[in-house]
């Protein structure tokens, strides 16, 4: 009823949503994870959520993305085997941990020039950087660091702030509801106990009038149990719906303990 899950709430999200603008439904994309670390980590979950599963794994170590790599079915490349694998990329998340450019503009380049036809998205979230600058100037090359997604993750906040307002009216709402339909439980057993009484004075003198008008063909008598089941139903409605509604006005306890005393529900029926 809301938009308050419209927007994402990290890093790795708007990186996601960011690069899905550009080429599309990535669950059928071919993705490049660089690193192995906690913001890699983040990311590959991120990417999970969304049911993206041609993910190559990209690191230093390789026993580091190990885990993950099974996680998906994804390959496991050394850091040397770069250029073939941004070759093949639609999607590069770099996370590493590297003081200095793991994606120099001079590796970029000579990737894009041999997948012309098609948009390359690299998302820079290491820092410090992982991804030289100059590489956003490369034809069909599209890419956004941390500052990029920090501005979009505020941008993404601030709305998901101007939703909480309708959210709390809902809540606040349901709330409400609850209160009543809990309040309207507590006289729930008088309400049984009160029709169990009546069906059980009705059940016997349906019996004693069987007894004295054994003559009554079935169709009649059919007409007769739905006469005496309807006078039940009209009497007991209009009491009924006033000790829900008293109930939710907080007097259900006075008028329960009303009720059975004028009708002796609190003794055995004979």
């Amino acid at each position: 009823h809301t938009k308050i899950s419209s927007n994402p709430a990290s890093i790795s999200s708007v990186a996601i949503t960011l690069a899905k603008n550009i080429v599309g439904d990535l669950s059928q994309k071919q993705i490049l994870i660089v690193g192995g670390g906690e913001m890699a980590q983040l990311a590959f979950k991120a990417l999970q959520s969304r049911g993206v599963g041609h993910i190559t794994f990209a690191n230093r170590t390789c026993a580091h993305v190990q885990n993950m790599a099974d996680q998906c079915g994804g390959a496991i490349l050394s850091l040397d085997k770069l250029l073939t694998a941004l070759i093949e990329a639609d999607v590069v998340i770099s996370a590493t941990s590297a003081p200095h450019p793991v994606l120099t503009e001079e590796l970029v380049r000579q990737a894009a020039a041999q997948r012309p036809l098609r948009s390359l998205v690299l998302v820079d979230i290491a820092v410090p950087r992982d991804i030289e600058p100059e590489v956003s100037q490369i034809d069909g090359v599209h890419l956004f660091d941390v500052d990029n997604l920090q501005g979009n993750l505020d941008e993404a906040l601030a709305a998901r702030q101007a939703e909480i307002p309708k959210v709390e009216a809902i809540v606040a709402e349901e709330l409400a509801n609850l209160t009543i339909q809990m309040r309207q439980l507590t006289v729930r057993p008088i309400i049984k106990d009160l029709r169990t009484m009546a069906e059980e004075i009705r059940q016997r003198e349906l019996e004693r009038t069987r007894r004295y008008a054994n003559d009554i063909d079935p169709e009649s008598w059919k007409h007769i149990e739905h006469l005496t089941q309807s006078l039940i139903n009209k009497l007991l409605h209009e009491p009924t719906r006033r000790l829900r509604t008293e109930a939710t006005n907080g007097h259900a306890a006075e008028y329960a303990e009303t009720l059975r005393y004028l009708f002796a529900l609190e003794e055995d029926r004979v």
